[in-house]
């Protein structure tokens, strides 16, 4: 079962640029991700289906009610330099689960989001202080934060308004939890990318 976490939520507007809002973009996004993973036969539960606030705490105790043999935490983020971003991981130091799942999903992540760099972040550092705080709500569960996207990048906000920006990305994260498909693999995303279209 995997736990699809939607970051932020009701008061908690996560951050906000280009006129682009990341609590509801995280929820759009999760919802087309669970449709892909039902497309492909994958279990699969949403921790936030409406725009609603909830603890850190509350997430992680939500998904292992589920049962979540795995949780993916869907995020944005900004930057004031409208240069600066790009797709980034960030998993446990030791969670070698997390981290498989998270290269597997770079090789499908459009390069635009990118640029063309798999960024795998494990170190605890400040700068990485809440990602780890979030991932430490999950901590008896392999779990990926994907900072999908910068919203202050304006080719980044661009992709992600487009008719099929969050389809494609959420293809793409499907993608790469479809590990066991070796015929996908041969073909990466083609066979969700039916579903689409």
């Amino acid at each position: 079962m995997i736990a699809i976490d939607a970051g932020h939520g009701g008061h908690d507007r996560g951050c906000t640029a280009n006129g682009l809002v990341e609590k509801d973009l995280t929820l759009r996004l999760s919802r087309i991700l669970g449709d892909c993973l039902a497309a492909s036969k994958l279990g699969f539960a949403l921790t936030r289906k409406s725009d609603e606030a909830m603890s850190l705490s509350d997430r992680g105790d939500k998904a292992r009610a589920m049962g979540a043999t795995q949780v993916i935490i869907i995020h944005f983020d900004s930057n004031a330099d409208e240069h600066v971003g790009r797709t980034t991981f960030y998993v446990r130091p030791n969670d070698s689960q997390a981290s498989d799942i998270a290269a597997n999903i770079g090789r499908c992540i459009p390069p635009v989001l990118t640029d063309r760099t798999l960024v795998i972040e494990t170190s605890p550092d400040d700068w990485r202080r809440r990602a780890n705080n979030v991932l430490r709500a999950h901590e008896a569960t392999p779990a990926l934060l994907i900072e999908c996207a910068f919203l202050s990048k304006s080719h980044h906000a661009a992709f992600l308004r487009a008719p099929q920006g969050l389809a494609t990305l959420a293809t793409a994260i499907a993608c790469g939890l479809n590990t066991n498909d070796t015929k996908l693999w041969k073909d990466p995303c083609s066979k969700l990318h039916q579903h689409l279209h």
